[in-house]
């Protein structure tokens, strides 16, 4: 509400112009720049603030100087001077949505407005009121719907309710705020006690806003859109709220009457290169895309198959603290990839480091099928993550070691490992799923947090045979001078290998020794910490590798 509507800079404007009634007009409109200047430094040089701080200092000087002002012409000097201060506020959101928002105010408030006061019922005062507050509220929004499902992949459907309920309350605590402000200057004691009432206002404001989030539809996840696809959207916009005049141009050019007669041309045209299209990408641009995602301290790997499946293994997370490395990392991670159903999810164990970030993908995106292990302990992982699959209904597949798991007729899983009689030693790291996936000719091994017990048991079970043998292998349990035996990786043979380690972490992740034996086994070593998201992709001709650092 701050950043759209510069309702705070319109009541500072205001209250000096009563409390400086009786002062020559120009005098109250001098001290009331220098004021909103003061204000800018005061808040931070915040984008939105200095938006609506320069178009009230470019009105109030308009007055000064005896020239009309133009709102739209406010604001792109607002916006020039915020950009040849910093160039870098070009990428931040507060800019986007404070001039996005404002720009939808200024040219699309009185046209909705207007198409209500049609109705005699939306004439009543206090209807009117919510009619007017609903419509600066939505001329607003359907600016910064594109910018905000860009930029936060997310939309709102109460976006209205939560402002008409607000907005009284906002009005009360900005000019009593600013009073208490004043009072504070001349008696601190009188404003603590008056800040009491403020107080529970600002309180009344946050549990608005609490409540109105859990409305249904108050924030619901979408797929990131292209930059193609936000443009269209304003183009859309843009011809709805002009169709008249464009109409009415085409038909006096007789435009609109030949595109009538050969619509059928145009749109068998348009369904054929789309076909086409389809076609032709789908026979060239068949291959398999792995994402080891940088989620610091822990691990998660993205697989898109050659028939466009999402396989999910494990999320990252954290034991310590409260960061929500699903929500703050992963979600968006996935959402700015357009993806919004993962097919196979595999939680190698129970791990935070491995499960944590999974919750905000089992609660906000659409999970066909689970794919664990028998577990040889309960935990609070473990209920919870029982919990939201029962109440979703999601298909939960346990699997041991000789499984086979089809994942499309190019890929599969492989599970080696762990067997019906589990280890006891560190139960849930040693138990781990060892899966191996399969595709074309390609192979990656995946090992949770396996120690050298695991290793040496899975070495037994597999010496002699080919089963371990992956091109690409994800190092276990972050590079731990625990795992990574030579005997285990000598069966391995590993081409590349990947470890999701964080940035100066406080486990000595990857050890020394480990980065040597496989520097000595010929692998190529790819490491989160140093290399961040690293991405591998393969065709039937070649494998390409990047990563987002270097």
């Amino acid at each position: 509400m701050l950043a759209v509507s510069g309702s705070h800079i319109t009541y500072i404007i205001s209250a000096f112009s009563i409390l400086m009634e009786k002062k020559n007009k120009r005098t109250t409109k001098i001290i009331t720049i220098i004021f909103l200047i003061f204000f800018m430094a005061l808040t931070g040089f915040t984008a939105s603030v200095v938006r609506a701080s320069i178009m009230g200092i470019l009105i109030l000087t308009s007055g000064l100087v005896h020239r009309k002002s133009d709102t739209i012409n406010n604001l792109g000097i607002s916006s020039l001077i915020i950009l040849i201060c910093n160039p870098y506020t070009i990428i931040d959101a507060g800019f986007w949505l404070s001039f996005a928002g404002t720009m939808g105010i200024i040219l699309l408030e009185e046209p909705i407005n207007s198409y209500f006061q049609k109705f005699k019922i939306c004439k009543i005062k206090p209807i009117s009121w919510i009619i007017n507050s609903f419509t600066i509220t939505f001329a607003a929004n359907i600016i910064i719907i594109p910018i905000m499902a860009y930029m936060f992949s997310t939309f709102s459907m109460t976006f209205w309710i939560s402002n008409i309920l607000a907005a009284p309350v906002m009005e009360f605590v900005t000019i009593y705020g600013f009073l208490i402000y004043f009072i504070s200057i001349f008696s601190l004691p009188l404003a603590k006690f008056l800040g009491i009432i403020l107080n529970f206002s600002l309180n009344s404001l946050i549990k608005i806003a609490e409540i109105t989030s859990l409305i249904p539809g108050s924030s619901i996840y979408i797929k990131t859109p292209y930059l193609l696809e936000c443009i269209i959207y304003y183009l859309i916009l843009f011809l709805i709220f002009n169709w008249k005049r464009i109409k009415e141009k085409l038909e006096n050019n007789k435009i609109l009457e030949k595109i009538k007669k050969n619509s059928y041309k145009y749109i068998s045209i348009i369904l054929i290169f789309i076909i086409l299209t389809n076609t032709i990408s789908n026979k060239i641009f068949q291959e398999i895309k792995i994402y080891f995602v940088d989620v610091g301290q822990g691990d998660s790997t993205l697989i898109q198959t050659i028939e466009g499946k999402n396989i999910l293994i494990d999320g990252g997370g954290s034991e310590f603290g409260s960061f929500d490395v699903g929500e703050s990392i992963l979600l968006p991670y996935l959402l700015d990839r357009r993806i919004t159903t993962i097919d196979y999810l595999m939680i190698s164990h129970f791990d935070s480091d491995h499960i944590g970030g999974v919750f905000a993908i089992l609660e906000n995106l659409k999970v066909k099928n689970i794919i664990i292990s028998k577990q040889g302990e309960t935990s609070e992982n473990l209920k919870k993550f029982y919990e939201i699959t029962n109440n979703k209904g999601i298909r939960t597949i346990i699997v041991k070691k000789g499984d086979i798991v089809e994942i499309d007729k190019y890929s599969h899983f492989e599970i080696l490992f762990p067997e019906d009689n589990l280890i006891e030693d560190n139960i849930l790291n040693n138990n781990s799923i060892v899966a191996r996936f399969n595709s074309l000719d390609f192979s990656i091994l995946f090992t949770g947090d396996i120690e050298e017990i695991a290793e040496k048991r899975l070495c037994e079970l597999y010496s002699g045979t080919d089963k371990l043998e992956a091109f690409v292998l994800k190092v276990a349990h972050h590079g731990s001078k625990t795992s990574s035996t030579e005997e285990f990786l000598e069966l391995v043979k590993p081409k590349i290998a990947l470890i999701g380690v964080g940035k100066n972490n406080n486990f000595g992740h990857p050890n020394i020794d480990v980065i040597e034996r496989l520097e000595n086994m010929g692998s190529k070593i790819y490491r989160t910490d140093n290399c961040g998201e690293i991405i591998i992709r393969i065709n039937r001709e070649k494998l390409q590798i990047h990563t987002k650092i270097k």
